[in-house]
C-alpha cells in the first residue's frame, strides 16, 4: 500500500508540474497572441480598404502618450461628434466599424479612444479611476467644438460614460450604454481573473488583461462612488442589454431603472442574446446611435 501511495504522489506530482508548465506556455502565447490592440499600420489598411480615410492621433496626457482615431464624412457637420469607449480589455479597434460606416460618416464626426490603460495611450498603466477614464474622454472631446455630442460605451465603458454625462451635463446630449456594469451587488468575478492577479501568473499575461483585472478588482468600489449620482442624472441615456449576458447579469437593466429618472432612460432588452453587442447586433446599435443625432 505504501509503495502505491509513493507511486501516486508522483504521478500527481507530474501532472501538476505538466498542467503548470502548459499554463505557463498558454499565458505566454497570450501575451504575444493577443496584444488587444492594433497597429496604426493595420488601422489604416482597414480604412483605406473601406475607402474612409481615417486621422490618428497621438498626444500627450498626463506626461504620456495616448491615441485615438477619428474619421467624418465630406458632408458630415462639424458641430456634431460621437465618441466610442471600449470595454476590458479592448481598444479603439472595437468600434472601427461603426468608424467606416458610411451613413454614420454623413451625420457626425466619429471618434474612437484607446481609454487609460489600453491600446496606445498609457498601454499597461492602470487606470481603475471611472471618474478619471471620464476626464480623459473630456480632453478628448474638447478639442472638437461641437453642437451635438453622443457617447456610447460597452461593458466597462458604460458607466464611463454615464459618469461624463454626470459630470458634463451641458455639452451631453446622449448617453448610450451597450451591456453596461453599472450595479455594483451583481458584479460577477470569475476565477480566471485571479491569474492577473497572482504574481506566480500575473508576469506572464498581457498587460491588457493585467489591466483589465486591475479595473476589475476595483469596479466595485468605482460603482459604489457613483451610486448616488445616478438619480441627479440630466442626460438622455439608452440602456440595451441581452438577457444571456454572462459577463454584466441582466440585473443591471432593474438598477438603471431604479435610479436613473423614468423620464431621462430607455430600455431595450434583447432575448436570448449575449454581452458582445457592439459585434453582434452593429445594425441595431447603428440604427440607436442614428436616431440620437435626428
Amino acid at each position: 500500500m505504501s509503495k502505491f501511495k509513493t507511486r501516486f504522489r508522483k504521478v500527481i506530482k507530474i501532472l501538476t508540474i505538466i498542467v503548470l508548465v502548459l499554463l505557463v506556455l498558454i499565458l505566454l502565447a497570450m501575451n504575444f497572441l493577443m496584444p488587444f490592440k492594433e497597429s496604426d499600420d493595420k488601422l489604416t489598411r482597414y480604412f483605406a480598404g473601406k475607402n474612409v480615410e481615417v486621422l490618428i492621433h497621438h498626444q500627450e496626457y498626463q506626461g504620456k502618450s495616448i491615441r485615438f482615431i477619428e474619421t467624418k464624412g465630406n458632408d458630415a457637420p462639424d458641430s456634431t461628434l460621437v465618441v466610442f469607449v471600449h470595454g476590458a480589455p479592448g481598444s479603439l479597434s472595437d468600434h472601427k466599424a461603426f468608424l467606416a460606416d458610411s451613413l454614420l460618416l454623413t451625420k457626425a464626426r466619429l471618434i474612437s479612444v484607446d481609454r487609460l490603460g489600453y491600446g496606445e495611450s498609457h498601454y499597461g498603466d492602470s487606470e481603475t479611476g471611472i471618474a478619471a477614464q471620464a476626464r480623459f474622454l473630456k480632453f478628448i472631446v474638447d478639442q472638437y467644438p461641437h453642437e451635438k455630442l453622443v457617447l456610447s460605451g460597452h461593458s466597462f465603458g458604460g458607466p464611463i460614460v454615464a459618469k461624463f454625462g454626470m459630470d458634463y451635463p451641458d455639452i451631453t446630449d446622449k448617453i448610450i450604454m451597450l451591456a453596461p456594469l453599472n450595479e455594483p451587488t451583481s458584479e460577477p468575478m470569475f476565477t480566471i481573473s485571479y491569474f492577473a492577479k497572482w504574481k506566480l501568473t500575473r508576469w506572464v499575461l498581457p498587460k491588457a488583461i493585467k489591466v483589465s483585472a486591475d479595473e476589475k478588482f476595483t469596479h466595485v468600489e468605482e460603482l459604489q462612488k457613483l451610486y448616488d449620482e445616478w438619480k441627479n442624472m440630466e442626460v438622455p441615456i439608452l440602456h440595451m442589454h441581452g438577457t444571456k449576458d454572462f459577463l454584466a447579469p441582466i440585473s443591471n437593466v432593474k438598477f438603471s431603472e431604479d435610479h436613473i429618472p423614468d423620464h431621462l432612460l430607455e430600455t431595450i432588452v434583447l432575448k436570448e442574446v449575449n454581452h458582445f453587442l457592439p459585434w453582434t447586433h452593429f445594425d441595431l446599435v447603428k440604427q440607436e446611435v442614428l436616431k440620437s443625432l435626428e
